[in-house]
């Protein structure tokens, strides 16, 4: 009886308990919470909502929940549509997708459903609580509620309608006494009285005013404008106006200005102006298009370009904004002066900006009040990034990345200043395919000074120029490798003079993440709040961007909505007061019903001296005397993504980490640096020196690693597996095989409209990176072509290739495949007709099955499937062909090469590499 304890004891040690969780498959997808979108929290910060979605996306239940932040109460509801809490937090209104109307009082707890509804407004003010909403039905009628008093008006015939911010006026559509015409009426909700604004025919388009005093429409070819105690809407344009040619006609009313004594409004082309492309004829290619066929048949079908104009209303004034066919104007329109960019040929092709002379981009400024347009050429040229018009239209601040530093131009002086000059900082920083600017973090009140970032801190500076940049954080974030941010809760990014500001903070060495405090005006570091291993977010679709750690606050209250997350903690909402003390919110921890899997930050250095770091996964029950395999995972710097929860599904193109780990392999992934005209040779730098780095560790089986890459990550596993037999197995994901059909070819599809050239990809600063064009570097280019070097393959390669891929093309993965099997190497490319770069629905599940089948039949010595042994003749294609596991023993053998061939090639090992010398 002694012995009982001990056996005990023996019985219940971390590795049995370990050993009794559910290892991961795709089981645990189907049930698997996932937070979806951004949660809401209620003015005072006493409710949240929030969704959960459950399951794959074929399969996908969506729940939505609302909460108390302070007591235990909480309900669910499942296929919620649009959620609101009212701004006097009394009530939670919300749509399901089927036709009921959800109201929750949330200071009595009491549900009330009202069924038939077709959509729902409310009020943006507190003082009242008026609830609009319509009936779906014959009688097309509305409801006006006051959610406080229960009093409402049921109004009959309403085909549309516009609840003031105020929430004291309403506007709507309505059919006229003689039921032939359309009625536009304005309702006072507090006196109930009714006034007719219009009737007729043909109504469209309505801009209401802040205030809704007064109010803009389209009818009869028309503009008519309405305010407030008028006896009856005047004409603002029509047909006969001066400004309307025979190729224009009249586009909807889209605002007013934010002081209201100008409305917005769209100037379209007229139906006979409208190109056409005749699809029969020829297509004649010159080297003189400023943009390619193929873009332009895209703009061809997209022809109608609005271009944007103004009526101010006294004096009556028209006022042409926008002036250029497909030009982008700055999304604020409330303000006096407007950015404009554009081509001056509409038809080239900004992706094409660093050589092609008509593909240069312009910026012009606009004053809005009257119409006068200025084009700026010094912002002309891809150099110039983060073009910005300061809030009261004072500046214009850009950075110039050939001089790397920020400058503004006062747009009354016209004169241009370098806000940076001397400081010598990183403003810039190359992020996967493109430059990165962390760019504005805030302007301070009327347009004096403006907050930017560098790639570590934060510096106030001065508009004018006319006082040195001040380091706000005092180069605390250089000096210990943190990054911060400023958390902002305005739309406009209006910083108050005086304020404490709230940072959040990204430790880039130790990768922990937090938040700090500092005034803007006092001489002192930031103060820590709060720092730890784990990753702060709020907005779940985010994934693993770095940085975007900024919590969401309640308007009127001092309570802050963060969502937390680590490696063994799934992510819940919590909230918090002062970033010390953190309430837990949400309970959701699915992972731990299953062998889940730890996470170590590693660093260890290249040939060259520099170090690098990477993230090592093992499993929950991991046992340093066990020989485990390993897959290594590529893509660019991965390492800042330590402390993400990496939640289990079905693999979309890259390896899902949490599943490998939870069924007995390691996942190493580590970063990669890329020298720029020599990417490749930084990929097989790094992940040559990281598996010799790894091989050294006893619990690791150097004779079982494997290689997995998504997209630029399978472009670089084509490459590396043409350098070295490090490894038993490999697969790449929607990836390339040679580079300079690459740079010849389009990015997109006929059939998304979406095509331009390669080329930027490559010579441009593009994400691979060669900074030359082909000719300039013709051996380059074909260094990093794997299919140059298929010759040299050893490792077994399972591709896979959406055919509808409009990133990287099914033609040069194929022309990749075509030459291992060519070579007698052993390959499988798993092609999904209906697939694009990322794979979905059934497609995704397959990929996962035959992934993991042909991983642990190289790594953890499986079986092999039918399909890996014997193929899939077309005649018995389908999601579920070969799946089976062989019985007998067999493995996959040689390729299709007789004997006098497989010499030949295997005498292609020892030949020379290829020069090429350019005269």
């Amino acid at each position: 009886m002694k012995l009982l304890p001990l056996l005990l004891l023996l019985f219940w040690s971390d590795e049995n308990l370990f050993a009794q969780k559910t290892i991961l498959d795709s089981t645990a997808y189907l049930i698997w919470p996932v937070f979806e979108g951004s949660p809401l929290i209620s003015n005072d910060g006493q409710f949240i909502a929030y969704r959960v979605s459950y399951g794959p996306e074929i399969k996908k239940v969506k729940k939505t929940f609302i909460q108390s932040t302070q007591m235990d109460w909480k309900m669910e509801f499942l296929n919620v549509e649009e959620i609101k809490f009212t701004t006097d937090n009394r009530h939670c209104i919300f749509k399901t997708q089927g036709d009921s109307l959800i109201i929750i009082d949330l200071i009595h707890k009491v549900v009330q459903t009202l069924g038939g509804v077709a959509d729902f407004k409310t009020s943006d003010n507190e003082s009242n609580s008026w609830l609009v909403y319509s009936l779906i039905g014959a009688k097309k009628s509305i409801v006006i509620k006051n959610l406080i008093t229960a009093r409402h008006l049921e109004l009959l015939d309403v085909s549309n309608y516009w609840l003031s911010s105020s929430g004291k006026k309403l506007v709507f559509k309505t059919k006229a006494k003689n039921g032939s015409e359309v009625s536009l009426k304005w309702l006072n909700l507090q006196s109930r009285e009714i006034k007719t604004i219009w009737e007729g025919n043909d109504l469209g388009a309505v801009a209401l005013d802040f205030n809704h005093d007064q109010l803009a429409f389209n009818c009869d070819q028309s503009i008519w404008y309405y305010k407030m105690n008028m006896a009856k809407p005047i004409s603002l344009a029509n047909l006969d106006s001066a400004f309307i040619n025979k190729n224009t006609s009249l586009g909807d009313c889209s605002a007013f200005s934010v002081n209201g004594d100008r409305v917005y409004f769209y100037l379209h082309k007229s139906m006979n102006a409208k190109l056409q492309v005749y699809k029969g004829a020829p297509e004649i290619w010159s080297y003189n298009d400023s943009k390619l066929q193929a873009i332009q048949e895209r703009e061809i079908a997209q022809a109608d370009r609005p271009i944007l104009a103004a009526i101010q209303i006294t004096p009556f004034k028209f006022i042409q904004i926008g002036k250029y066919p497909g030009e982008l104007l700055s999304d604020n329109l409330q303000n006096d002066i407007i950015a404009s960019s554009y081509q001056l040929d509409y038809r080239s092709d900004p992706v094409e900006s660093w050589w092609n002379s008509h593909s240069q981009t312009h910026f012009d400024i606009v004053n809005a009040k009257t119409g006068e347009r200025r084009e700026l050429k010094f912002l002309n040229g891809a150099d110039i990034l983060d073009i910005q018009v300061s809030p009261k239209g004072r500046y214009v601040l850009f950075y110039d990345a050939k001089r790397q530093d920020y400058f503004s131009y006062d747009v009354t002086s016209k004169m241009k200043y370098n806000l940076t000059e001397n400081l010598h900082n990183k403003w810039s920083f190359k992020k996967a395919d493109h430059k990165y600017i962390r760019g504005t973090a805030g302007w301070l009140p009327d347009d004096q000074q403006v907050l930017i970032y560098d790639d570590h801190d934060i510096w106030k500076i001065d508009l004018s120029g006319k006082f040195p940049p001040v380091n706000i954080t005092r180069s605390y974030g250089l000096k210990h490798n943190v990054v911060f941010s400023i958390c902002l809760d305005f739309a406009e990014k209006i910083v108050p003079k005086n304020s404490s500001l709230l940072l959040t903070a990204f430790d880039k060495t130790t990768k922990k993440n937090g938040f700090y405090s500092i005034n803007i005006n006092e001489e002192r570091d930031p103060k820590i709040l709060s720092m730890g291993s784990h990753i702060y977010r709020t907005n779940s679709a985010s994934s693993l961007k770095v940085f975007d750690f900024t919590p969401i606050k309640a308007k009127r209250g001092n309570v802050f909505l963060v969502m937390r997350q680590n490696a063994t903690e799934a992510p819940n909402y919590y909230c918090t007061r002062d970033f010390k003390a953190f309430k837990r919110l949400t309970n959701f921890e699915p992972q731990k019903s299953y062998n889940w899997y730890t996470s170590e930050l590693l660093s260890w250095d290249l040939p060259r001296g520099k170090t690098l770091q990477g993230i090592l996964y093992k499993p929950e029950g991991f046992d340093p005397n066990k020989k485990y395999p390993i897959i290594f995972y590529c893509y660019e710097k991965l390492s800042d993504g330590l402390n993400g929860f990496l939640t289990p599904e079905y693999s979309k193109g890259r390896l899902d980490v949490a599943t490998y780990v939870s069924n007995g392999y390691l996942v190493f992934l580590p970063d990669i640096v890329y020298p720029q005209g020599e990417p490749m040779q930084g990929t097989t730098d790094a992940l040559i020196s990281a598996a010799k780095y790894i091989s050294q560790f006893q619990f690791v089986d150097s004779t079982k690693m494997g290689l997995q890459g998504h997209s630029f990550g399978a472009i670089q596993i084509n490459y590396l597996i043409t350098q070295t037999n490090l490894f038993a197995a490999a697969c790449s994901a929607a990836g390339v095989g040679d580079w300079v059909s690459r740079y010849g070819s389009l990015h997109g599809t006929s059939t998304d409209g979406y095509l331009f050239s390669n080329a930027a990809d490559l010579e441009n600063e593009g994400q691979l990176r060669m900074d030359k064009s082909l000719w300039e570097n013709l051996s380059g280019y074909i260094k990093n072509s794997p299919v140059i070097s298929a010759h040299k393959v050893v490792t077994p390669l399972l591709i896979m290739q959406g055919k509808n891929d409009p990133t990287c093309s099914y033609a040069n993965i194929l022309e990749f495949f075509l030459g291992l099997r060519r070579l007698g190497k052993k390959a499988w490319m798993l092609v999904y007709p209906e697939g694009s770069h990322s794979l979905r629905g059934r497609d995704s599940e397959d990929f996962t099955i035959r992934m993991s089948q042909f991983f642990d039949h190289y790594l953890k010595n499986m079986p092999a499937p039918i399909w890996m042994l014997d193929g899939i003749p077309a005649k018995n294609r389908s999601y579920n062909s070969g799946l089976t596991l062989d019985t007998t023993g067999r493995t996959p053998g040689p390729g299709l090469l007789m004997p006098d061939q497989q010499k030949k090639i295997d005498s292609l090992l020892h030949t020379l590499p290829i020069t090429i010398t350019l005269n």
